[in-house]
């Protein structure tokens, strides 16, 4: 496995991966993994994140379903474009950012008998948001890798994690993730996380409805030989309530800490 400084080289493994994946396409291709990190103390050394995704305890990819603004790769997002990197801008791709944000914070921060709601963490821990969103290693996956437009229907996105399948399944074994956080309507990267990757593997399943929230759904799957965690989410946008997003997936990671001993 090709290394660097010891550690794992993962972002030129998927580019190995996508090399092989983006033949089955003409054109719409887009790349996706291990994000770069803006608050690098050695810009040039863009490997920099390799080391620290490898050392983290909570190693968190958020599975969405494909990008909206034409073929790129998304993993420079943070380093490329400013908005990305400050939580701001009024682009489609950047409206959705501070929710992402905001649950990669709190469930960086959640422990036994310590968690924050999204109303604290909105109006006082923006400035700690923006600080492990800058400098924390964290995986954005599309399930389906040909950009679309503004809208995409269930069925796209099933028929593309069905057909992908294979290579799907490489990108997540090559990073390694062990917080999934399911992203959008629908169930079918939760479906295909337990009930295709993790086929057969027991699992702590967690689903409830939330105390404050009563018509949100909670929902997720702990497999405790592999300390490994998939929740079900909505889709990250702040059309609606954002706190809505935030507490479906913080709320039932604050229960399992609270619960369960686990290794993170």
């Amino acid at each position: 496995m090709e290394t660097n400084n010891s550690f794992v080289n993962y972002n030129a493994l998927l580019d190995t991966l996508f090399k092989q994946w983006e033949k089955n396409y003409s054109e719409g291709f887009c790349k996706d993994g291990l994000m770069l990190i803006p608050d690098n103390p050695n810009p040039a050394n863009i490997s920099y994140v390799d080391e620290l995704w490898e050392k983290s305890e909570r190693r968190v990819m958020f599975l969405l379903k494909d990008n909206p603004d034409g073929a790129q790769d998304i993993r420079r997002w943070l380093i490329d474009n400013e908005h990305c990197r400050n939580l701001t801008g009024p682009t489609q791709t950047t409206s959705f950012l501070p929710n992402i944000a905001m649950m990669l914070y709190g469930l960086m921060i959640t422990k036994k008998d310590y968690r924050l709601g999204h109303s604290e963490v909105s109006k006082t821990k923006m400035d700690e948001v923006k600080k492990i969103w800058r400098s924390t290693p964290f995986a954005l996956v599309e399930t389906k890798k040909i950009a679309g437009g503004s809208e995409v229907t269930d069925k796209e996105v099933e028929k593309a994690i069905k057909q992908d399948a294979t290579f799907l399944t490489k990108e997540i074994d090559i990073l390694k993730p062990n917080i999934f956080v399911c992203c959008g309507a629908g169930n079918m990267r939760f479906d295909f996380l337990t009930k295709t990757y993790f086929k057969g593997r027991d699992a702590i399943i967690m689903q409830y409805d939330h105390p404050e929230y009563k018509s949100l759904k909670c929902c997720l799957y702990y497999y405790k030989k592999d300390n490994i965690v998939v929740i079900q989410s909505h889709h990250p946008t702040q059309m609606g309530d954002p706190s809505v997003v935030y507490e479906r997936v913080i709320s039932p990671f604050g229960t399992l800490m609270n619960n369960y001993q686990t290794e993170f």
